[in-house]
């Protein structure tokens, strides 16, 4: 799904994109990776960045996936607007394996952690999407993203 800004004033600074993939239990799990400098450091936050010139969102949300993850985006599903960020949602992506077979994984045959980055279980109570792992640290601006999409996360449910 394709969404339009209309202007720079409603242009987006940043995106960020929530990866989601089935657990092998049939329960969904969110991407999560720790935010390493700046605000958030040591945090756990969402795939993304800046917004690079005329990049539009979407493209912006996959190139920071891509180079922070090595996830290849297929879909995006736009979530809503949080603060100065897009927030989109996507289930549909291919995974570039390095080594000799250098292939692509769906989400079904990802692991539970790759580069750093750690999938977590969630589940949805009353608009608000709670990680299921004690003792984890979500950084505040991922949060809210997260219950902005709170409704197409709880459709994976």
């Amino acid at each position: 799904m394709s969404r339009r800004f209309r202007d720079t004033v409603d242009k987006p600074k940043n995106a960020f994109v929530i990866v989601v993939r089935m657990g092998r239990s049939g329960h969904p799990k969110i991407l999560l990776q720790k935010r390493r400098g700046g605000p958030g450091d040591g945090m756990l936050g969402l795939p993304g960045g800046k917004i690079n010139g005329r990049e539009k969102p979407e493209a912006a949300a996959r190139r920071e996936c891509k180079e922070e993850t090595g996830i290849d985006l297929t879909s995006l599903d736009y979530a809503g607007k949080n603060q100065d960020a897009a927030i989109f949602v996507s289930q549909t992506y291919k995974q570039r394996i390095d080594g000799p077979e250098r292939r692509y994984r769906n989400e079904v045959d990802v692991g539970w952690r790759f580069n750093g980055h750690m999938w977590y279980p969630y589940k949805v109570q009353n608009g608000k999407v709670i990680i299921e792992k004690p003792d984890i640290r979500i950084w505040g601006y991922t949060q809210q993203a997260l219950d902005l999409a709170s409704k197409k996360l709880e459709a994976f449910l």
